[in-house]
C-alpha cells in the first residue's frame, strides 16, 4: 500500500545554520533572516546613520541598541509578510525583473513575441454574415 506525503511543509522550511566552520551556535538560526539583517544593517547605516548618531546623543547608548534591533525586528516583519502568495525573496527578484524589463526598457510581448511599434495599432473591420 503506498502513502501519499504532504511536502509542503519541508519545501517551506527555511534553511538553517547551526555552525560556521569551528565556531558552533547553540541553537539554528534561518540563513535567509541572517542575510536580509546584514542587507538591512547596511541600508540602515547609510541611510539613518546621521539620525542614529543624532540620538545616540541625545539618549547615550541606543547606538547599539538601534542597530541591532531596528534591523532585525524589519527582517522579521518583512519574512513574515506574503506578498501575492511568494516568499519575500522571489517576490522582490521578480518586482526587480518586472521593472528592468517592462517599466525600464519598455518591452511589450504579444502571443510571446516583441512587438517594436506599439503606437501603430490598427483594427480590421470585420464584416458580420447573417
Amino acid at each position: 500500500m503506498k502513502v501519499c506525503y504532504n511536502y509542503k511543509k519541508i519545501f517551506d522550511d527555511p534553511i538553517r545554520v547551526r555552525a560556521f566552520g569551528n565556531f558552533m551556535l547553540p541553537m539554528a538560526i534561518e540563513l535567509n533572516r541572517v542575510v536580509l539583517f546584514f542587507v538591512l544593517l547596511a541600508i540602515t547605516h547609510l541611510v539613518f546613520g546621521g539620525l542614529i548618531a543624532v540620538i545616540n546623543q541625545i539618549a547615550g547608548g541606543t547606538r547599539f541598541a538601534i542597530y541591532l534591533g531596528l534591523p532585525y525586528w524589519v527582517s522579521g516583519k518583512l519574512l513574515n509578510l506574503n506578498p501575492d502568495g511568494q516568499k519575500v525573496f522571489p517576490y522582490l527578484r521578480d518586482l526587480v525583473i518586472y521593472l528592468v524589463v517592462f517599466k525600464l526598457f519598455k518591452v511589450r510581448y504579444c502571443k510571446e513575441e516583441m512587438v517594436n511599434d506599439v503606437g501603430k495599432i490598427v483594427f480590421e473591420k470585420v464584416e458580420d454574415r447573417v
